[in-house]
């Protein structure tokens, strides 16, 4: 038993000095200011990179051949004038994607 005994009160003990010595080494040594390599000057007209996303903006418009679609239920028997009426919108087919049924579905425009 004293053999496990005598390397962990060493290792206790190591511990202990590190974690009293270290700070007092830390104290007395000069604090150095930190200086930029080759020359260059850091300040007010250092470069930042920003990685944010840019804010959206409403101003951006859709190209000239680009349709607002929604797309609805499943067209029944595949035939569009089945599909129900939904305001906003003046014309409904039936084209893909395909329902979980396998029916494509009311895609309006």
């Amino acid at each position: 038993m004293n053999r496990t005994r005598l390397p962990l009160a060493l290792t206790l003990a190591l511990l202990l000095l590190g974690s009293v010595v270290a700070p007092l080494v830390a104290a007395t040594l000069p604090q150095v200011e930190a200086r930029p390599t080759c020359g260059v000057e850091l300040g007010a007209a250092a470069q930042t990179m920003s990685l944010l996303m840019p804010a959206p903006t409403n101003a951006a418009t859709p190209p000239a051949d680009f349709t607002l679609q929604y797309i609805g239920q499943c067209c029944t028997n595949n035939d569009a004038s089945l599909c129900p009426a939904v305001p906003g919108y003046s014309s409904v087919h039936c084209t893909l994607p395909m329902c979980g049924s396998g029916l494509l579905s009311c895609v309006y425009q």
